[in-house]
C-alpha cells in the first residue's frame, strides 16, 4: 500500500515539476536564455532540444508528458550533470 502510494506521489511531482520546467524554458525563450546560470543553461538547452518552444495556443500536454518522463528517467538530471 505505501509502494503504491508512493508511486502515485512521484508520478504526481514529476508532472508538476514537468509544468514547472515547460514554463520556465517558455520564460527563457521570453526574456532571454542568456541571463540563465550554467547548470540551468545546460537544463535548458537540453529541454529545449527535445521539447521545442510552444507557439501556439494549445494545450501542451505532450510538451508536460515528454518532460516528465525525462525526470522519471533520470536523463536531464544526468545531462546536466555531465559537464
Amino acid at each position: 500500500m505505501a509502494a503504491r502510494h508512493a508511486r502515485t506521489a512521484v508520478h504526481l511531482i514529476s508532472e508538476v515539476t514537468a509544468i514547472h520546467l515547460v514554463a520556465l524554458c517558455q520564460a527563457a525563450d521570453i526574456i532571454g536564455a542568456d541571463k540563465l546560470g550554467p547548470h540551468t543553461a545546460r537544463a535548458y538547452s537540453y529541454l529545449r532540444s527535445i521539447v521545442p518552444f510552444v507557439q501556439e495556443d494549445r494545450p501542451p500536454d505532450e510538451e508536460f508528458q515528454l518532460t516528465a518522463k525525462l525526470l522519471i528517467d533520470g536523463s536531464l538530471r544526468r545531462n546536466v550533470m555531465a559537464s
